[in-house]
């Protein structure tokens, strides 16, 4: 029996699961203890140990195998190598390399002539499906992913390493954000018998899918969620990483892992968004348990009497977060109500109202598309997060943004204001409007943005009102 060291094992165990729960293989029919072998050459007796190894039914026989899974070699290049090998010394057609990081999916067929060829493929095929099933699939076969943070890390390790002309973390995880708006509008405006188009077939150039794609995000999901996009948004990956993306993601379905964990998404997404805060700015994520403590402290919920959701403001908002949390907090709260026998309908709508009754504003332009993305993707309320400086008297915000933000109107204002020494405000016309900013001077006559942050909620809470926010320990 051959040594796996306890890394290994896990790993083996990892594409085991996915391939029984997501892929629906009977693990009677998956061989990883005791190995199967491979002879490498006709005189080979003893075979080279195959870490997975998969068959068409419990028989397992030579004649049955249909797939394998190499998780030995360390990099990418020489796991295609290796599965090469085997499947040129087997019946199987289809190979798998993971590593627990990064992945490679080949097959073998064969030409006019007979002679064997190797070629990667985007996704694995369904138990009973054949190579040329890929890709070819009905919204309602779609399932849901075991792991989203796991799928998202290892399509962000591979575009870090291989997408072309798209170094910057920022520009990649806009990129995502295209893509996964293609995913998601495709899934909502198809029915369950309809073919999805957010997919990547057996034999489909890598060319002609990336022109597929992009013509549905510029006629379809632009067009749709205008108030997200803007003018000059584009995909710009490579045809390559395009189909990686896509592959990787059209087995799934996201929308509803949205419906039943809305943090599952989020946190999926934060793979692509942390890479790209690195705190140069002050801008931090705020840790998911201390968000979680300060709406359980807050407890947002309708009123008991008119029904009215409170109005909440973030005014340094991020990517939303905060706005997350709220809307996942009130959400329960009319479920737990929509147990005195609401419709689906009428939860439904008192979830879409809430969700318009949440605010965010962020004077990062990319900050703030992803904010608009998050709550367009999670609860389709994005109209009301804007791009600004929330410290700015309103005179300067825009006619759009001082009809929508009304001063002295908002039940809770909670917020994460950027931390730094380096950090400061010292625009007169912001701080004069703050009596006690120009009061609390720090050295200098500057003011720390922290600080000044702590009384943007005064113009904009009424008496009786919360004001949260989290604040720096240096």
């Amino acid at each position: 029996m051959t040594r796996r060291t306890s890394g290994e094992g896990e790993v083996i165990e990892e594409l085991k699961k996915r391939l029984i729960e997501e892929l629906g293989y009977p693990e009677n029919c998956i061989q990883t203890d005791p190995q199967y072998r491979i002879p490498l050459r006709p005189s080979d007796r003893k075979g080279y140990p195959v870490d997975v190894a998969v068959f068409s039914n419990p028989r397992k026989a030579d004649s049955d195998l249909v797939l394998i899974g190499e998780c030995k070699k360390p990099n990418r290049k020489e796991g295609i190598k290796q599965l090469r090998i085997l499947l040129g010394n087997s019946q199987a057609e289809v190979g798998v390399w993971y590593n627990g990081q990064e992945h490679a999916y080949i097959c073998k067929t064969f030409d006019e002539r007979g002679r064997v060829k190797f070629e990667e493929i985007p996704s694995l095929p369904k138990f009973g499906q054949s190579i040329s099933d890929i890709g070819r699939i009905k919204r309602k076969d779609l399932a849901k992913p075991i792991d989203l943070v796991k799928i998202f890390r290892d399509i962000h390790n591979y575009l870090a390493a291989n997408a072309v002309g798209i170094t910057r973390a920022v520009d990649l995880a806009e990129q995502m954000i295209y893509l996964l708006f293609c995913k998601l509008h495709d899934e909502i405006n198809k029915g369950p018998d309809d073919d999805v188009e957010f997919c990547a077939y057996f034999g489909e150039k890598s060319e002609e899918l990336k022109e597929r794609i992009v013509r549905y995000f510029n006629e379809k999901v632009i067009r749709e969620y205008a108030d997200v996009f803007e003018k000059g948004d584009e995909i710009k990956l490579d045809s390559k990483s395009i189909m990686y993306v896509v592959g990787e993601l059209q087995n799934y379905t996201i929308n509803a892992l949205i419906e039943e964990n809305v943090d599952a998404v989020a946190d999926a997404f934060e793979v692509f968004i942390g890479p790209a805060l690195k705190g140069e700015k002050g801008q931090y994520f705020t840790p998911r348990n201390v968000i979680r403590m300060i709406f359980e402290a807050l407890d947002p919920k309708p009123d008991p009497k008119t029904g009215v959701t409170p109005l909440i403001i973030d005014p340094a908002c991020g990517t939303g977060r905060f706005l997350i949390d709220a809307m996942r907090k009130l959400w329960g709260s009319l479920e737990e109500e929509a147990k005195k026998n609401w419709s689906d309908r009428i939860l439904m709508t008192k979830k879409e109202k809430a969700a318009t009754r949440l605010y965010g504003i962020d004077k990062d332009e990319f900050l703030a598309k992803v904010a608009r993305a998050y709550m367009a993707l999670l609860g389709n309320a994005r109209e009301n997060v804007f791009c600004t400086n929330s410290l700015y008297p309103s005179e300067k915000w825009s006619e759009q943004i001082r009809a929508r933000v009304k001063l002295n109107s908002f039940d809770i204002v909670v917020t994460n204001p950027p931390h730094g020494s380096k950090l400061v405000e010292t625009d007169p016309d912001t701080l004069e409007q703050y009596e006690l900013a120009l009061e609390w001077k720090e050295k200098d006559g500057i003011w720390k943005v922290e600080g000044t942050f702590s009384m943007v909620g005064r113009k904009v809470l009424h008496p009786q009102s919360f004001f949260l926010s989290v604040a720096s320990n240096s």
